[in-house]
């Protein structure tokens, strides 16, 4: 096929083939088509409802990372990764924010990345052995 020439449609290619069992292999492609076209339009309409929620998210078992630990000091960040393990010992995907800006900007960029739960880790949580945390 020469660049001008326009790509045959599967209907075309199918009316074309002299050999019987040649007729399958257009007929996956055919299918392969329609399976990617509907996952492809699942998607966007997942992602388009999650983008008209008041606070965004997507499903727990669709976002890349379920949980984010924002530790409050530097002091914390250890005991944090911790934390992150044991999640991920338990097949919940969580990761530690341990970059140096204020609490809450960490909280509002978490936010922004669609992070469905957000934990603070502090002093109060280490006394009490628990953890507060943020469903968005």
């Amino acid at each position: 096929m020469s660049d001008t020439e326009k790509p045959k449609s599967w209907q075309e290619r199918r009316q074309s083939i002299k050999h019987k069992w040649v007729v399958p292999f257009v007929y996956a492609e055919w299918l392969c088509e329609r399976v990617s076209y509907l996952l492809e339009r699942w998607a966007f309409l997942l992602i388009e409802a999650a983008a008209k929620m008041k606070i965004p998210s997507f499903p727990m078992w669709i976002t890349p990372s379920q949980v984010r630990i924002v530790p409050v000091s530097e002091q914390f960040v250890e005991t944090a990764v911790g934390v992150a393990e044991r999640l991920r010992s338990r097949k919940v995907r969580a990761e530690v924010d341990d970059r140096n800006e204020t609490v809450s900007n960490r909280v509002r960029l978490a936010e922004k990345d669609w992070i469905p739960y957000i934990l603070v880790y502090g002093q109060k949580e280490r006394e009490t052995f628990t953890v507060f945390g943020r469903l968005l």
